[in-house]
């Protein structure tokens, strides 16, 4: 990893963190999905979106370190398909890596089954490889 891809996490909340990679791609983690944390991981992530420039593709990497139930809650559902509904106009890439589990296998058929727009979205399970095709937009030409 160079030294622009290994920018400092900035803590948003306690278990949710933000980084910024090649000052292109928005990295945000959770570290615990509770409730709590998807409230402000959404208006948090409004508040980037609203301000986006939309002549620049926006690149983002949504990481679950730990996926619990949450993911499957309806709260989070509804969330999210708010969330997605943020950035269908938005040229660019979004990247979700979650750890390997029926869970994931579930978000992954959820995030495919929503409206994607002018986005591409995938779920992932390596962060490498997320991150990689999230950056690789960039070299397409996007």
């Amino acid at each position: 990893m160079n030294s622009a891809q290994s920018a400092s996490e900035t803590e948003i909340t306690q278990g949710l963190t933000q980084q910024w990679i090649d000052d292109r791609v928005l990295v945000l983690t959770f570290h615990s999905t509770n409730r709590a944390n998807v409230k402000v991981w959404v208006e948090h992530f409004t508040q980037i979106v609203e301000k986006w420039n939309a002549e620049r593709p926006f690149l983002y990497l949504h990481r679950a370190m730990q996926i619990g139930l949450v993911g499957l809650a309806p709260y989070m559902q509804q969330e999210g398909r708010a969330v997605m509904r943020l950035t269908q106009t938005l040229r660019g890439r979004t990247a979700i890596v979650v750890p390997r589990s029926l869970v994931s296998e579930t978000m992954g058929l959820f995030v495919r089954s929503q409206p994607a727009g002018l986005r591409q979205r995938k779920v992932f399970s390596d962060y490498s490889a997320a991150l990689g095709w999230v950056q690789e937009y960039q070299n397409l030409g996007g």
